[in-house]
């Protein structure tokens, strides 16, 4: 039987054996009915704010929530690091920013900056932290409730001496650039993403929602993190992805060699302690867990100094080499939009409950 997959711009077929078990987790991904109700509170927020976004693709929703800061009462400034380039993030942001009359682009080696942050903080009587909640969202929920490890730490230091209050603004989006629901609290993915499974597959087929969330291999790598729970301990997990940008992120991939080089846990910990050195551990637990194959046309001489992940050229190959692993009956899940999907099987089906 034939099934398609998105990977760039473009859609990729593959053949599965008749007694394969196939199935596709797709998130229902519904706007909540209440969404405009949510929106109107929004306009609650704004006197004397500062508002801190934090971007994740797409641009549409952030615009449509943002424009009910975007007066004269209100300071907003925008960052993203989650892209891993900050040349990219930048021109993203300035699309943002030219969309609104009162923003300000703050990037992330300014976060850093206590005396920057101090000087935008002091005058602030609200402090507003908007986030995508997204499944990646839960990797750095720790770092969140510290506002995002260092690059947020230092705000909250600053903004404890004039104790304005704190609050949360959670934006759910679909791949295809709608805003889907707001929540007002510190969470972490929002349950719009999930998908319930009744047992594991021996094998996930995952495409990151084609560009531009495959772009580069870090951003596409990502997309494992709300998914690779439902693959069997010992079973295979295919992405499929364009990265046309390389591997994409200079940090990830500084961090990359210093772990190939052999640099000791501890001093690699004490290089950097940021969201890509968390990834980065996050994606060898799971290396250890189940074999990773990716389906890209980026070189293979790119990817393997740093990274023990089999490149095949085709989806046809690797589906092959998994039904030679696993058998032509094997169990299949099929994730179409691998950034905006959670799979949940349960706490038994858990990476860390699983590893021995």
């Amino acid at each position: 039987m034939e099934y398609w997959i998105r990977r760039g711009d473009a859609e990729y077929s593959f053949d599965a054996p008749e007694e394969a078990l196939i199935y596709e987790a797709i998130p229902r991904l519904q706007a909540a009915e209440d969404l405009q109700d949510k929106l109107s509170k929004v306009r609650t927020f704004i006197e004397e704010a500062i508002i801190l976004v934090d971007f994740m693709y797409p641009l549409e929703p952030y615009v449509t929530v943002l424009k009910n800061f975007d007066t004269e009462d209100s300071t907003i400034f925008l960052t993203s690091w989650r892209l891993g380039d900050e040349r990219k993030e930048l021109k993203i942001i300035q699309e943002l920013k030219n969309k609104l009359s009162n923003a300000t682009i703050l990037p992330s080696f300014q976060m850093k900056n206590l005396s920057v942050l101090q000087k935008c903080t002091e005058e602030a009587k609200k402090l507003i932290y908007v986030y995508p909640m997204t499944p990646l969202t839960e990797l750095i929920k720790p770092g969140l409730d510290n506002i995002l490890l260092k690059v947020f730490l230092g705000l909250e230091i600053v903004v404890d001496k004039t104790s304005p209050n704190l609050q949360y603004i959670g934006i759910a989006q679909s791949p295809g650039r709608e805003l889907i629901d707001l929540y007002y609290d510190k969470a972490g993915c929002h349950s719009v993403y999930n998908v319930e499974l009744k047992d594991q597959f021996d094998c996930l087929i995952i495409s990151p929602g084609g560009s531009p969330y495959d772009d580069n291999l870090y951003h596409s790598l990502q997309s494992l993190f709300g998914t690779y729970s439902a693959v069997k301990k010992g079973g295979t997990i295919i992405l499929t992805a364009e990265c046309i940008e390389g591997i994409g992120s200079k940090e990830f991939t500084r961090l990359l060699g210093l772990r190939k080089k052999n640099v000791s846990e501890s001093d690699l910990k004490n290089t950097n302690l940021s969201f890509e050195y968390a990834f980065l551990d996050f994606l060898e637990r799971v290396r250890k867990y189940a074999r990773i194959y990716l389906v890209s046309p980026i070189p293979r001489s790119i990817i393997q100094p740093f990274l023990d992940i089999k490149v095949f050229d085709t989806l046809q190959e690797a589906v092959q080499q998994a039904i030679r692993l696993h058998s032509r009956s094997l169990s299949v899940c099929i994730v179409p939009y691998g950034h905006f999907t959670r799979l949940t099987v349960g706490k038994e089906a858990s990476l860390e409950a699983q590893q021995t």
